[in-house]
Protein backbone atom coordinates (compact mmCIF):
# COMPACT_ATOMS: atom_id res chain seq x y z
CA UNK A 1 0.00 0.00 0.00
CA UNK A 2 2.96 2.48 0.85
CA UNK A 3 5.71 3.08 -1.46
CA UNK A 4 9.16 2.55 -0.04
CA UNK A 5 11.32 6.07 1.12
CA UNK A 6 13.27 4.96 -2.06
CA UNK A 7 11.29 4.52 -4.50
CA UNK A 8 9.32 7.68 -3.41
CA UNK A 9 12.74 9.45 -3.77
CA UNK A 10 13.23 8.19 -7.07
CA UNK A 11 9.98 9.60 -8.26
CA UNK A 12 11.22 13.26 -6.90
CA UNK A 13 14.97 13.16 -8.66
CA UNK A 14 14.93 15.47 -11.35
CA UNK A 15 15.01 14.22 -14.44
CA UNK A 16 16.94 15.10 -17.45
CA UNK A 17 16.16 17.07 -20.20
CA UNK A 18 13.88 15.57 -22.69
CA UNK A 19 14.94 14.43 -25.68
CA UNK A 20 13.72 15.66 -29.00
CA UNK A 21 15.42 13.44 -31.53
CA UNK A 22 15.70 9.50 -32.10
CA UNK A 23 18.75 7.50 -32.21
CA UNK A 24 18.18 7.52 -35.90
CA UNK A 25 17.83 11.76 -36.10
CA UNK A 26 13.70 11.41 -36.45
CA UNK A 27 12.04 14.10 -34.61
CA UNK A 28 10.19 13.50 -31.47
CA UNK A 29 6.79 14.01 -31.27
CA UNK A 30 5.42 14.92 -27.26
CA UNK A 31 2.30 16.66 -25.54
CA UNK A 32 3.45 17.11 -22.36
CA UNK A 33 0.86 19.58 -21.03
CA UNK A 34 -1.69 17.10 -22.41
CA UNK A 35 -3.32 20.36 -24.03
CA UNK A 36 -6.33 19.46 -26.98
CA UNK A 37 -4.93 20.31 -30.10
CA UNK A 38 -6.36 19.61 -34.23
CA UNK A 39 -5.52 20.20 -37.79
CA UNK A 40 -8.01 21.49 -40.36
CA UNK A 41 -8.19 23.06 -43.65
CA UNK A 42 -9.13 26.16 -44.57
CA UNK A 43 -12.40 26.76 -46.71
CA UNK A 44 -10.46 27.58 -50.37
CA UNK A 45 -8.35 24.81 -49.21
CA UNK A 46 -4.86 26.94 -49.49
CA UNK A 47 -4.27 26.48 -45.70
CA UNK A 48 -3.63 24.26 -42.71
CA UNK A 49 -5.33 25.67 -39.24
CA UNK A 50 -3.34 24.09 -36.58
CA UNK A 51 -5.61 25.13 -33.05
CA UNK A 52 -4.22 24.17 -29.68
CA UNK A 53 -6.44 24.89 -26.70
CA UNK A 54 -4.34 26.35 -23.62
CA UNK A 55 -4.98 27.28 -20.20
CA UNK A 56 -6.71 31.00 -19.77
CA UNK A 57 -3.49 32.65 -17.63
CA UNK A 58 -0.77 30.63 -19.61
CA UNK A 59 1.71 33.07 -21.01
CA UNK A 60 1.63 32.31 -24.47
CA UNK A 61 5.50 32.82 -24.62
CA UNK A 62 6.24 29.41 -22.85
CA UNK A 63 4.75 27.90 -26.11
CA UNK A 64 7.44 26.48 -28.23
CA UNK A 65 6.35 25.63 -31.84
CA UNK A 66 8.44 24.69 -34.94
CA UNK A 67 7.09 24.69 -38.30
Amino acid sequence: MFKEYREFNEELKPKGPMRTHKDNGQVMQCNQGGYEWGFSESEDKTCIIFELAVPRFMDTSLVKVDL
